[in-house]
């Protein structure tokens, strides 16, 4: 089955776009890997007074070949565009969207992760695109991101500008052909692409409820319980 068959017999749209943010880091000092130096988690990371877009690999059917496009222009196709009639795919897909939560304001309704997919399927196998290219046998294998370690956008020279266009293009390319490999490799799709949605909006945009009369309750029945464990202690004594 292919990609939009899926989608439709999931009731999502069946027009994509792969969206993969390319951001300003530098090694040991300000990046995501957090087990290293300089190392910080994705919100962290976004929220960051050094945090800059870099630019945007943008796939979309409508409007033709992969691309590269400067921040600029994304922050004005993001606000145009429906994106409820689009189902946005990524990989690691969670930096994503929550760079488009945190920056632009921006939840989006409908999304494909290529990381929870490959990891349901390949639970023992390392889940990184360049990871993934291989053990799925992709086309092509993932560019190096090290060379563009604390180069903002106005640093890059127009040969650093093409390295980062065939660097990011490549990815959502190879995120778009992991995603025909192995969505229909699901089992459920009509449960699990809803589930792992909905985890993803779970990160992106958290809601905490208080049942405040459960809460109440609760507490009540723990002492009366409490109270009931004490009285068979013999050496508990009233003060």
């Amino acid at each position: 089955m292919s990609i939009e068959s899926i989608l439709e017999s999931v009731g999502y749209p069946t027009s994509t776009i792969v969206i993969d943010f390319e951001c300003f880091f530098e090694v040991g000092v300000y990046h995501l890997r957090t087990k290293q130096k300089g190392g910080l988690t994705g919100p962290v990371y976004i929220a960051d007074d050094r945090f800059e877009v870099t630019g945007v690999a943008w796939r979309c059917a409508e409007d033709g070949p992969t691309h590269l496009i400067e921040e600029h222009e994304f922050s004005e196709i993001i606000q145009e565009i429906d994106l409820v009639q689009h189902t946005v795919i990524g990989h690691h897909l969670h930096f994503d969207a929550m760079i488009l939560a945190m920056r632009y304001g921006i939840q989006l309704p409908y999304t494909l992760d290529t990381l929870p997919i490959f990891r349901m399927l390949y639970p023992k196998h390392p889940a990184s695109l360049g990871d993934l290219a291989k053990t799925l046998g992709l086309s092509a294998s993932k560019g190096d991101t090290l060379q563009f370690s604390g180069l903002r956008r106005k640093d890059f020279s127009p040969e650093q500008w093409r390295n980062m266009r065939t660097y990011a293009c490549l990815d959502a390319d190879l995120t778009y052909e992991a995603l025909e490999k192995m969505l229909p490799e699901i089992d459920v799709p009509t449960r699990e692409i809803p589930e792992m949605d909905h985890t993803l909006k779970m990160y992106t945009n958290p809601t905490f409820l208080w049942d405040a009369a459960g809460a109440a309750t609760l507490r009540e029945q723990m002492s009366l319980e409490t109270d009931k464990a004490l009285e068979k202690v013999s050496w508990v004594q009233d003060v």
